[in-house]
């Protein structure tokens, strides 16, 4: 791709980035609708839902402060609110005042939210294969990633990226059983 170094030429985009930009917008778009009904039919729960319980999941005693886990998660306070209402009314949530300063709030993880957890897992695992990782090569969905972490700012200036055993959006023994990478296709 050519370097732009005006300002003129730097407010406006080129075809080829247009192009790339809409495809980037409808595509994220349509993958987050797709996975979100995808989950909704397999477990009853809406994608941001299981984001939540995933990240309460890793953590270490299964709560986190409510304005973290709306940071961690990129949602707004409004957002993770409404969603954490209705995982609290399914009974898979609970919000837990801190007692070390009388303010803050936490999301805890019930037991019957780490059980929903880690039996929605395998079928948000499947949609994201299906849906994405299978879409290109391993060579692909590894710059993907490398894309994202730039995006993110980690590595190289910024901070380090979490490593993959931090994540345990996998039931418990799935990479004992499975091996981390058994399910990812080789080059398509």
């Amino acid at each position: 791709m050519e370097a732009r170094n005006d300002d003129s030429a730097a407010a406006v985009l080129t075809n080829d980035e247009q192009l790339a930009w809409r495809s980037f917008l409808r595509g994220t778009s349509l993958l987050l609708e797709q996975l979100n009904q995808d989950m909704e039919r397999s477990c009853g729960l809406a994608l941001n839902e299981f984001e939540v319980l995933a990240a309460l999941s890793e953590a270490p005693t299964r709560r986190v402060r409510m304005s973290k886990l709306a940071d961690d998660l990129v949602h707004s306070r409004s957002r993770l609110t409404h969603t954490v209402r209705r995982l609290e009314n399914k009974g898979f949530v609970e919000r837990v005042r801190c007692k070390e300063d009388g303010r803050g709030i936490f999301c805890r993880l019930t037991d019957a939210g780490l059980a929903k957890f880690e039996q929605s897992s395998p079928h948000q695992a499947i949609s994201v294969r299906e849906r994405l990782v299978q879409q290109m090569t391993n060579e692909e969905f590894m710059e993907l990633g490398r894309i994202y972490r730039k995006v993110l700012g980690w590595g190289d200036d910024g901070p380090e990226p979490p490593s993959p055993d931090d994540f345990c959006c996998r039931p418990q023994g799935f990479r004992r059983e499975h091996g981390t990478d058994e399910h990812r296709a080789d080059e398509r």
